[in-house]
């Protein structure tokens, strides 16, 4: 989402706009700063299909044991 406001708004208006609100949502004592938390929540969260650090090995913790690796760093 935070791409599509990049490209839809000046980058300097969108970066004071987040700081702004990230201000606001850091106090939480009205219900505006909730939203506000709310609102950057969601612009900052990347979709799983376009998370390039998601890696399946971990997500479903599958992977090398350490008997594996250390096999690997001694070169059997």
């Amino acid at each position: 989402m935070l791409f599509r406001l990049l490209n839809a708004w000046r980058a300097d208006l969108v970066g004071k706009l987040m700081i702004a609100l990230a201000h606001r949502g850091a106090r939480n004592r009205t219900v505006f700063d909730r939203i506000a938390r709310s609102i950057v929540s969601q612009v900052f969260v990347v979709p799983k299909k376009d998370d390039f650090m998601a890696d399946e090995f971990i997500d479903n913790d599958t992977g090398y044991d350490l008997e594996e690796l250390r096999r690997y760093q001694r070169g059997e």
